[in-house]
């Protein structure tokens, strides 16, 4: 259940164990009125080429941006606080 203050960014994998993976949680969260506007970070295994191929590209609005693992500490922080100044 959501609390009372939404969160400020959303950071998760597109693989996970589970009824929802990150496709759908990303479409879930999109849906959410409360949410709408809430940044989200993919942070994967998989490349974005891989990405691209296996989830729907129409409804890019879905995420804010994608990053590869392994993925730099620096690199990591840099787009968080992108995402959060916007």
């Amino acid at each position: 259940a959501l609390g009372t203050t939404p969160p400020d960014l959303v950071i998760m994998d597109v693989m996970m164990d589970g009824v929802l993976d990150g496709w759908d949680a990303s479409w879930r969260i999109r849906s959410n009125p409360q949410l709408r506007h809430t940044p989200i970070l993919v942070v994967s295994s998989i490349t974005a080429s891989d990405y691209v191929s296996i989830f729907p590209t129409d409804e890019d609005h879905l995420i804010d941006n994608f990053l590869s693992k392994p993925v730099e500490p620096q690199k990591l922080i840099s787009e968080v606080n992108r995402l959060l100044r916007r």
